[in-house]
């Protein structure tokens, strides 16, 4: 019998071991192409599972949240803070209060907890 590996998650865990063996977060360099290079392969793979998916932006990226994720811009998303299956208004409520809250305690838990609820991933890029 063959067990379906899910992909996303296997990357996750490479990226968080390559973090580890580096010491943590704050021992990433500047412009770390590998760990750049598991954000990519996330989104690809993301987008191959979720062809409808959308990337976000937290803090201001001009007027918008949401931008479609498609094979086109793949390479584009460099920056996007993280990736959805489809657009969400509670989501996009929490963001819009966040950026007009001068970015209060709390509310970027918050947004991860419901990004993760959506079975989203967040970015960090060097």
């Amino acid at each position: 019998m063959r067990i379906k590996v899910d992909r996303i998650a296997e990357l996750v865990k490479e990226q968080n071991a390559y973090v580890a063996s580096l010491g943590g977060y704050k021992e990433l360099l500047e412009a770390d192409e590998i760990y750049n290079g598991y954000n990519l392969k996330i989104l690809m793979e993301y987008n191959v599972r979720h062809p409808d998916s959308v990337i976000g932006y937290i803090n201001t990226k001009g007027n918008g949240i949401y931008e479609p994720l498609c094979d086109e811009n793949v390479y584009k998303c460099w920056g996007c803070d993280f990736v959805i299956r489809k657009p969400d208004d509670e989501l996009k409520r929490l963001i819009e209060e966040y950026r007009a809250s001068k970015y209060r305690p709390g509310m970027i838990e918050a947004i991860f907890e419901k990004i993760a609820d959506l079975d989203g991933a967040v970015f960090i890029w060097t």
